[in-house]
């Protein structure tokens, strides 16, 4: 990757590498599948593993995110700094709405 990628990126959601995918297509792609997978197992638990920037980018479709400081949903701040290794989210949904999200620590 080219240096400063990864801010060029998150600074601009539309920026991406020739023949790469820009951070909004990779949040079309993953809402659109989300919906899907929602609608298909309402009323079930669900989960999702995804890497760090594919959930940072979906979390934005809700949520002001930050590269490296605070993520806040209903201007409740619910995750701060960078993501490690495992960082679990619960998102609860009322169908497409997003209605609630947590950071889950495991320790």
């Amino acid at each position: 990757m080219p240096d400063g990628f990864e801010i060029k990126q998150f600074s601009d959601f539309n920026y991406k590498l020739p023949n790469g995918e820009s951070l909004n297509e990779v949040k079309e792609r993953l809402y659109k599948k989300l919906m899907s997978i929602i609608k298909e197992n309402e009323g079930k638990r669900i989960l999702i593993v995804f890497h760090s920037t594919a959930m940072m980018t979906l979390l934005s479709t809700w949520c002001k995110v930050s590269y490296d400081a605070e993520y806040t949903f209903n201007n409740e701040v619910f995750f701060v700094g960078n993501f490690s290794y495992c960082e679990t989210f619960k998102l609860e949904f009322d169908n497409s709405d997003l209605i609630d999200i947590k950071n889950i620590k495991f320790d």
